[in-house]
């Protein structure tokens, strides 16, 4: 047996056994899916970022699914798990608790490694959610000390703001495919609009259920909504959270999907409407319209906490249905050039 196979047994073997050993650790979850044998790129990501997890595996096919991180000798080991494959580049996406340390780690085992960040937050999220903070602010003090080679951010504003402040970083806009598109007729005797999302704060739900039932006949699609006395549970179809695979099922039924959040970065919601053929209200919140003036003013709401003004634009897309859907398979192959140029000068 050469030694270049024996060796290969061998990285392959550590890298079972530090699996073995991580996933069935009671207070860090692990999940390993590394397909190729030598990966150019590993990604990182918690599993339990449902979207972001979705998003990442769009860009890096190979994926260790890593939660919190509790010490510094499980940041070690998890370092270890991961260089055990050999990756010239490591993807961090959508930060977790100790993430910060799995980068130090990664460096210290493999000076050599590059080490890339992908952050899928808001400014306003520092505020709302301030237990991230400390991690964030970290990834962006290893990136002025090199650890971090590259920040990447999928809302343009941090990416240009943290630019000014000397770190590198770039604006990443989340792949799709835009060969699924198939256009559609709308019956307006009764149109089915889908808002989905967890029923947080920042979704929004509440405001978009009143606008579209404020809409003469139409029937609502939500995986949560508030169980409020004023809502017509009637004309309320309610899934409860789906896993991806069902979930996309449902849009055969869907005329307009709706996803007037009160802040985002780059939602996989209003692309993968277009790619099904569903028109999607959102607010101006994002980049995803902002190569097509025509859908921008279509399906942009700028009233997002006015039920009313919500319904004036539901009605603009029913009468405007046919253009917008042409629309659509014109913007597709538009925005999929713009998404793959951001990934790759990313990536790269």
């Amino acid at each position: 047996m050469s030694s270049e196979i024996l060796n290969k047994i061998v990285r392959h073997s550590k890298a079972v056994r530090f699996a073995a050993r991580i996933v069935n650790s009671k207070t860090t979850k692990v999940i390993v899916n590394v397909k190729n044998e030598k990966p150019e790129i590993v990604s990182v990501v918690s599993p339990y970022f449902r979207g972001v997890r979705s998003a990442t595996r769009e860009m890096v096919s190979d994926m260790i699914e890593i939660s919190n991180i509790y010490s510094r000798k499980k940041a070690k080991d998890l370092a270890k798990l991961i260089t055990s494959f050999s990756p010239t580049k490591v993807l961090i996406s959508g930060y977790a608790q100790g993430h910060e340390m799995l980068a130090e780690e990664l460096k210290a085992t493999n000076s050599k490694l590059r080490i890339f960040v992908l952050v899928h937050s808001a400014f306003i999220w520092f505020d709302t959610y301030p237990a991230e903070n400390y991690v964030f602010e970290r990834f962006i003090k290893l990136a002025e000390e090199g650890v971090i080679e590259k920040i990447g951010f999928c809302k343009r504003d941090l990416a240009e703001y943290f630019k000014t402040k000397d770190v590198n970083t770039y604006f990443v806009m989340n792949r799709f495919y835009p060969e699924k598109h198939s256009p559609r007729k709308i019956d307006k005797k009764l149109i089915n609009i889908g808002i989905f999302g967890q029923n947080q704060w920042h979704r929004n739900i509440t405001n978009q259920v009143i606008g579209a039932l404020m809409v003469d006949n139409t029937r609502i699609h939500v995986n949560e909504v508030s169980g409020h006395s004023f809502i017509d549970k009637n004309r309320v179809v309610v899934y409860g959270i789906l896993p991806k695979e069902e979930f996309v099922k449902i849009y055969k039924d869907i005329d307009i999907n709706m996803y007037v959040s009160m802040t985002d970065c780059f939602p996989m919601v209003l692309i993968e409407s277009m790619q099904y053929g569903i028109p999607c209200l959102a607010s101006d919140t994002s980049d995803v319209y902002a190569f097509s003036p025509k859908l921008k003013s279509w399906l942009t709401v700028s009233s997002i906490d006015s039920p009313i003004g919500i319904s004036k634009k539901i009605i603009e897309v029913i009468d405007n249905y046919d253009d917008i859907q042409a629309e659509i398979k014109r913007y597709l192959p538009i925005l999929k050039e713009k998404v793959e140029e951001s990934i790759k000068e990313f990536l790269k």
